[in-house]
């Protein structure tokens, strides 16, 4: 394990001084690799030129609009001095490439009412990735299918900070998901996750629907979110005792190898700790739960609500039950707080909007609700004031309009700072998981559209969505699979022990961490290339938020990325004809399509949009001359309703 950190600082290191650079032109113009919405701020920082105009060309080279370039501006943090491409007036959709005379032509970009369709549901797809026990069938996991992983945890041993490790009994702590890179399974992180993806569903309704997330579920009349989240409540249940406490987490000792896939690991498997901090999230989500799936699920839903009322009582009784650090011996995450005040907090704003009882009321009326600062899993003030703010409940109207004012208060804050910064991002440090929480402010901004439907909110948490997809210092697009130049490398267990070279699609890393600039994508790098589920949860609601607003306002029926089937069933088919290539793809609409196929590094080798020029809707062969050497690429289709993309191993050796 030393060994193993001391790469990690050396590969981390050598980053904050390459990592900015070295990608080739493109990387100058700091782009949404995905694209924008009509609607939305097109703002594009082009690094280091003397020029003073820009242009936009469309897929056949021709200039389409000419736009000024801003003056100068400089962020001293990134050490980049910059002007900004300003092209928010222009609405028309299709695909296209921005263009300076002295720095050449950007990666490509769309502009459509369907920018985050696909992205939005890749980032839910992450959960299903994550779960332990089930074996990921093909037909659901495609490429990326493997045998189900620590099937001991049916009899997961106490551990002696349970205060049972003399019983010699076990508990049954089957399934949940994988909370990161790791194979740990931990209740304060599962419960800030949860609760981002039940409060999307709250506030937003049934945008993923049933079926389209191809979960082994889809299908059975329930929203899939609601179905994946259900998984994970599912475990939380089996992690409550009988006196209302909840266990702190379920991992081994050590964190297993970072080749191993879960089905191999045969680490021994304990129970750890008991802790205030882990009830009260238990409590918080239960409550939440409680009211969401009460229409369906009455007898479900009173259970949550039992139990979240059980774990309470225990709470207020051990207040002092902090789990403060790893007992000795212990080396997987300790998800360790020395304060559960905001947990008390929410917890009783969501027992409390759940029951109306006035136990609960009193807790609230005597705290102070404000939206400060984002939630993250250690301080969870802001999830209170989000739910009382957005949810229905018994509060006074008056308290409520406060708690918003609050939020829009925090939304200008992000909104002003933005306005003058060089990247247009709002003031933060940049901490171990710095995506999250630019994530997390763009669902404040999300918030203060919900509660004034003034457009400038949602168009600043569509430029949030913007930094997470390129408009950044380094020029990556964070999320693995999306973008010309994405993570391939990302500290993921599952992603390296597999025998795909291409990572699941779809995961936020953890980004930045320390300066701007400092990001590595290497698997060692755990301090930036990891990936999370409280980082995909906040993703998950942001993209699907926006897309929501700003789009089509639903995902198109068909819609699946390349991992829900076989290659052989996607939507694109490939095969060998001669030195030639054979390319079948079902096309909707041929004027607003692209079809292009890029290396493992998000390079694009060949662009085969040209040949969708005016094809009708329907099934269509696409011949290409193959050049291209041996090995993995990734073959990307978009037509605004159809959306598709496959990894694709070329085996025939280009002439």
């Amino acid at each position: 394990m030393s060994r193993f950190k001391t790469l990690h600082k050396i590969i981390l290191i050598l980053g904050i001084f390459f990592v900015s650079g070295g990608h080739g032109a493109e990387s100058d113009f700091k782009i949404n690799q995905l694209g924008y919405f009509p609607a939305a701020n097109k703002i594009v920082p082009v690094l280091f030129t003397a020029d003073s105009v820009f242009e936009i060309l469309n897929t056949s080279g021709q200039t389409v609009y000419t736009g000024k370039l801003s003056k100068l501006k400089i962020w001293r943090n990134a050490r980049d001095t910059l002007k900004q491409a300003d092209f928010s007036d222009f609405t028309t959709e299709g695909t296209y490439k921005l263009r300076v005379s002295d720095k050449g032509i950007s990666y490509p970009f769309s502009i459509s009412k369907n920018i985050l369709s696909d992205v939005a549901f890749a980032s839910l797809k992450t959960f299903y990735f994550q779960r332990s026990l089930i074996p990921l069938l093909e037909k659901h996991a495609g490429v990326y299918a493997r045998k189900g992983g620590h099937l001991s945890d049916s009899a997961a041993r106490y551990h002696e900070s349970t205060g049972y490790s003399n019983s010699g009994s076990t508990l049954n702590g089957l399934g949940g998901w994988y909370d990161a890179g790791d194979y740990g399974k931990y209740v304060t992180n599962a419960g800030i996750t949860v609760a981002t993806l039940l409060a999307f569903y709250e506030t937003f309704g049934g945008f993923f629907g049933d079926s389209l997330l191809n979960i082994p579920e889809s299908g059975n009349g329930e929203d899939d979110l609601l179905d994946e989240v259900k998984f994970e409540l599912d475990w939380l249940k089996c992690m409550q005792d009988t006196n209302g406490s909840v266990f702190h987490k379920l991992t081994s000792l050590q964190h297993a190898s970072i080749s191993r896939m879960p089905g191999d690991d045969q680490s021994t498997r304990f129970v750890i700790g008991r802790s205030v901090t882990a009830t009260l999230n238990f409590a918080a989500v239960m409550a939440m739960a409680g009211r969401i799936y009460k229409t369906k699920h009455p007898e479900y839903s009173e259970d949550c609500i039992n139990r979240a009322e059980k774990a309470y009582l225990w709470a207020l009784a051990n207040p002092d039950s902090l789990f403060k650090k790893n007992p000795l011996g212990v080396g997987t995450g300790d998800y360790a707080d020395d304060n559960a005040k905001d947990e008390f907090l929410w917890a009783a704003a969501e027992l409390f909007i759940t029951t109306g009882k006035d136990t609960y009321k009193e807790t609230v009326n005597t705290s102070n609700l404000s939206y400060t600062y984002p939630p993250d899993w250690r301080s969870v003030y802001a999830l209170a004031s989000l739910s009382l703010a957005a949810v229905p409940n018994k509060l006074e109207p008056s308290r409520i309009k406060g708690i918003q004012d609050t939020i829009l208060i925090c939304a200008d804050k992000y909104l002003s700072q933005m306005s003058t910064q060089a990247y247009r991002l709002p003031s933060v440090n940049f901490y171990w998981g710095s995506n999250s929480l630019m994530a997390n402010i763009g669902i404040c901004l999300v918030y203060a559209y919900h509660f004034t439907k003034k457009p400038e909110y949602i168009k600043g948490a569509a430029e949030m969505v913007d930094y997470l997809f390129g408009k950044n210092p380094t020029g990556y697009s964070y999320v693995t699979g999306y973008g010309s130049l994405t993570p391939v490398n990302p500290h993921h267990r599952p992603s390296v022990g597999d025998t795909v070279k291409a990572p699941i699609p779809g995961f936020l890393v953890g980004g930045p961490n320390g300066s701007c600039s400092t990001y590595v994508d290497h698997v060692a790098s755990y301090e930036t290339n990891e990936v999370a589920i409280n980082w995909n949860s906040p993703l998950t609601f942001l993209c699907a938020a926006v897309q929501k607003v700003m789009g089509s306002g639903e995902i198109q029926a068909g819609t699946k990325k390349h991992y829900s089937k076989p290659v052989t069933g996607s939507t694109i088919h490939i095969r060998k004809q001669g030195f030639q290539t054979k390319l079948n793809i079902v096309v909707h609409n041929s004027q607003k399509a692209w079809l292009r196929i890029y290396d493992i590094q998000g390079k694009q080798k060949i662009d085969l949009t040209a040949s969708l020029k005016n094809l009708s809707k329907g099934k269509h062969s696409i011949t290409f001359e193959n050049n291209l050497a041996p090995g993995m690429y990734i073959v990307r289709y978009n037509d605004g309703m159809n959306v598709s993309s496959i990894v694709w191993t070329n085996t025939l050796r280009g002439r």
